[in-house]
C-alpha cells in the first residue's frame, strides 16, 4: 500500500484518525498510563497523522516515540510539533515497524500503543500472517516486563494472534468503543 499517498489524501488537516481520536480512547487509556506514571516510555508504531501522541504529551506523558513507514506522515507530524513550539517533545522516525526491534534495545517501553497497524498488516494477502507474528514478536521484545501492549482493532478475531503461546502476556479484553456505526475492540496485553 502507498501510505504516503494515503496520508496525502487526508488533505490539509493537521490530524486525521482512521479509527478513533484520543478523546474516544482516553477513558480506557488513562488508567493504564497512570499505573506507569508520567515518566513512562511510550511507543506508537504506525502513528500516521493521529492526534494520540500529541494528546498524550499534553496530558503529561513526554517520553513518546512515534514511528511510521510514511515519510509524508512523519514530516507532517514534525511540522505539527514545531507549530506547537514543542520541538523537543516527541521523537518521530520514518521506519518500517518490522525493522524497529533490530534498531532499538529490548525491554525499552512501558506501553506500546497500536491503533490499526496490526489490522493494516493483516490486509497484505501475501505476508499477512507472517508479518503479523513478526510484528507482535517485535513489540513483545520492545516491552519491559509488566509493560502493556494496547491494541485498538476493528476485529474481535485478533485474539488468535494475541493469545499465541509465543507471547507470555496476559490478554485482557478491555472493551468495545462504538463510533459512527463501527465497533472498535480494545485489547490490553500485559507482559509477564
Amino acid at each position: 500500500m502507498d501510505w504516503d499517498a494515503k496520508v496525502a489524501a487526508a488533505g490539509d488537516c493537521v490530524f486525521f484518525d482512521w479509527y478513533l481520536a484520543y478523546a474516544h480512547l482516553a477513558p480506557h487509556l488513562t488508567p493504564v498510563l497512570a499505573a506507569y506514571g508520567s515518566e513512562c516510555e511510550i511507543f506508537i508504531p504506525g502513528c500516521g497523522i493521529s492526534d494520540v501522541g500529541f494528546e498524550l504529551y499534553t496530558n503529561g506523558y513526554h517520553n513518546i516515540t512515534n514511528v511510521d513507514i510514511s515519510a509524508v506522515a512523519i514530516g507532517r507530524m514534525q511540522q505539527a510539533q514545531v507549530a506547537r513550539n514543542a520541538v523537543d517533545a516527541m521523537e518521530f522516525h520514518c521506519l518500517d515497524v518490522l525493522e524497529v526491534p533490530n534498531l532499538v534495545p529490548p525491554n525499552l517501553f512501558d506501553v506500546v500503543f497500536d491503533k490499526g497497524l496490526m489490522d493494516a498488516l493483516l490486509c497484505n494477502l501475501k505476508t499477512n500472517v507472517e508479518d503479523t507474528f513478526a510484528y507482535l514478536a517485535g513489540m513483545y521484545q520492545l516491552l519491559r516486563r509488566g509493560g502493556t501492549f494496547v491494541l485498538v482493532t476493528h476485529s474481535a478475531t485478533r485474539l488468535c494472534y494475541l493469545e499465541h503461546p509465543t507471547f507470555a502476556w496476559k490478554v485482557i479484553r478491555q472493551g468495545v468503543v462504538d463510533r459512527n456505526g463501527r465497533a472498535y475492540h480494545l485489547f490490553f496485553c500485559v507482559k509477564s
